[in-house]
């Protein structure tokens, strides 16, 4: 009866070894399967390491599909333009309120104001760009895109047309960027 009773402990300890084996294993696969998914579809395009980063910190894409990391890059380049509205409004305040502003800071607070608009504009069109994600519309999604990519060259541009000044926002510009052209890049593999 001990030796039955043995036999009986040793094969549900063996069982639940097997089970837990499986599950961990299936856990394991799926969650290669999606880390593939988005590697897969960040070396497709032009900013692999902005991609891989953007995607992979958004919790959502661990479980996303084609579809679903197009939504998410979207996502992520909407909420850089509303990261970059906030710096630029403060960096305008900062500006307007310093006792002893830079020599151009006139110059330099039109060309804020005018970012400003340039990338309220910009959320406008990548929100347009989600709506026609939604509805299959590849190529006027990347036509929505392609306009919030142009604000963020017309506000870094601006900086440009008075000789000596540069532009204090080039960095985000062309992060914001990035990430338009990367949602432009899968949502080519889409189509």
């Amino acid at each position: 009866m001990d030796s039955m009773k043995a036999l009986y402990q040793n094969q549900t300890i063996t069982l639940t070894l097997l089970l837990s084996t499986t599950f961990f294993s299936y856990i394991s696969c799926d969650s290669n399967t999606t880390s593939s998914l988005i590697t897969s579809t960040c070396n497709h395009t032009l900013y692999v390491d902005v991609c891989m980063s953007s995607l992979q910190s958004h919790a959502n894409s661990q479980t996303a599909d084609l579809h679903g990391l197009a939504s998410i890059s979207i996502n992520v380049t909407i909420s850089q333009a509303i990261k970059n509205i906030n710096f630029i409004k403060a960096m305008k305040d900062q500006l307007m309120s310093s006792p002893h502003p830079p020599q151009d800071h006139r110059y330099v607070t039109i060309c804020l104001d005018d970012c400003l608009v340039e990338y309220e504009e910009a959320i406008d069109d990548l929100e347009q760009a989600h709506e026609a994600l939604n509805e299959g519309e590849f190529g006027t999604m990347n036509v929505m895109v392609a306009g919030a990519m142009a604000n963020a060259n017309s506000c870094e541009n601006g900086f440009g047309e008075k000789k000596g000044v540069q532009s204090p926002l080039m960095d985000l510009n062309v992060f914001f960027m990035k990430l338009c052209s990367n949602s432009m890049a899968i949502s080519n593999l889409l189509s």
